[in-house]
């Protein structure tokens, strides 16, 4: 096996004369667990590998006391988060210039999101789309703002001009405060569902 690539053992599989026959996906590792950088694979594609590994997986996934474990506390963290982005003013804020056009979610954004965190979505419910709300925006923005609940440190990180200047900055500190424990919580979950996948998915 060349170094840097995995085979992805989403199979579809055929038995034929006692054999079985495996249709395996190549991706390369880069473009599936390093989910903080810009990635080659579309969205599109990632969105419906991970919902093939979810269909495939989920059931032994929620076996794992441990990735659910994390799971829960990352789904108490992140409300307790959007309650604070709410009362702060910050959601508001983010949503209207999101409808606007707004650059924190523009066009290619999605291009930051790895399996992982999207494999994490669906373990939470999120529902995926392949097509966009909007032609010009993220892919995952849609009529109310984003629809995804774990969300990249980009994502969450980045505050801009419009921020600093309508949103008192005792308040934002309080939100990357609060956020900041999702966001660890979140990075720890990962780590797990990349180990997860290496053992049942990736060889």
């Amino acid at each position: 096996m060349e170094s840097g690539i995995f085979l992805a053992s989403v199979m579809i599989s055929i038995a034929m004369n006692g054999l079985i026959l495996s249709s395996i996906i190549y991706y390369n590792i880069s473009d599936i667990v390093m989910p903080h950088k810009p990635q080659k694979t579309s969205i599109s594609e990632k969105i419906r590998l991970s919902a093939m590994i979810y269909e495939k997986t989920a059931d032994l996934i929620k076996q794992d006391k441990e990735i659910m474990r994390l799971l829960r506390e990352l789904n108490i963290s992140i409300e307790e988060a959007e309650k604070v982005k709410k009362s702060t003013g910050l959601a508001k804020e983010c949503e209207d210039c999101a409808k606007g056009g707004g650059g924190c979610c523009g066009r290619n954004m999605e291009a930051h999101y790895g399996i992982e965190i999207i494999l994490i979505n669906l373990l939470m419910g999120v529902k995926l789309y392949q097509s966009k709300y909007k032609e010009d925006s993220c892919h995952f923005l849609g009529e109310d703002g984003c629809i995804l609940k774990a969300r990249e440190v980009i994502c969450v990180n980045f505050l801009c001009e419009r921020i600093y200047s309508g949103i008192p900055l005792r308040n934002i500190i309080l939100f990357q405060e609060v956020y900041g424990i999702a966001l660890q919580k979140l990075f720890y979950l990962e780590e797990k569902i990349k180990m997860f996948l290496r053992r049942n998915i990736l060889y």
